[in-house]
C-alpha cells in the first residue's frame, strides 16, 4: 500500500533563481523613516505646546473671554436637563423612599447645565450632575 501524492513529512524544495531572475531591491522608504532620517538617535525636538486649560462651568451663566466657534467675548445661555446620573439617582431615591422619587429631577445640581454662545448659540461647556455637589469654595 502506498501513498500517493505529498507526505506531511515531506518538505518543499527551494526553488533555485538564476541572475537573470533576481532583481534587486532598495529597502523600500516610508514617510516615517523619511521624516527621521536627518535626526540623531536619541535627540529631542521641541515642538510648540498649544495647551487650552479646560475651564470648569458653574451652574449659572457666566461671561466668556472667547467663544471658540465665533471668537466674540459674550456671556453664556445656561440650559439644565437631567442625564442618567439623574435618571439613577431617581431610581436610588424611589427605592429608599417612594414618595421623595421625583426630587432629583428639580434639583438643579442633580441636572445637567449645558452652557452655549449667545452669538452662535454653540455649545461651550457644561457640568455635570453631582460635579461640585456639597462643596463650599474657601478663599
Amino acid at each position: 500500500m502506498g501513498f500517493v501524492g505529498k507526505k506531511e513529512t515531506d518538505v518543499e524544495q527551494p526553488m533555485l533563481v538564476t541572475d537573470a531572475q533576481v532583481i534587486p531591491t532598495a529597502p523600500l522608504a516610508s514617510p516615517q523613516t523619511e521624516r527621521f532620517a536627518n535626526h540623531p538617535v536619541g535627540s529631542v525636538q521641541q515642538y510648540p505646546t498649544n495647551v487650552v486649560a479646560l475651564q470648569q462651568f458653574p451652574r449659572y451663566p457666566i461671561k466668556i473671554n472667547s467663544c471658540p466657534e465665533c471668537n466674540k467675548s459674550t456671556r453664556t445661555r445656561t440650559v439644565s436637563h437631567p442625564n442618567w446620573a439623574t435618571w439613577t439617582a431617581v431610581i436610588i431615591t424611589g427605592c429608599l423612599f417612594l414618595p421623595l422619587f421625583w426630587l432629583p429631577l428639580v434639583i438643579d445640581s442633580c441636572k445637567q447645565v449645558d452652557h452655549y454662545c449667545k452669538n452662535c448659540h454653540e455649545k461651550v461647556g457644561d457640568a455635570k450632575p453631582f460635579e461640585g455637589c456639597c462643596v463650599t469654595q474657601r478663599g
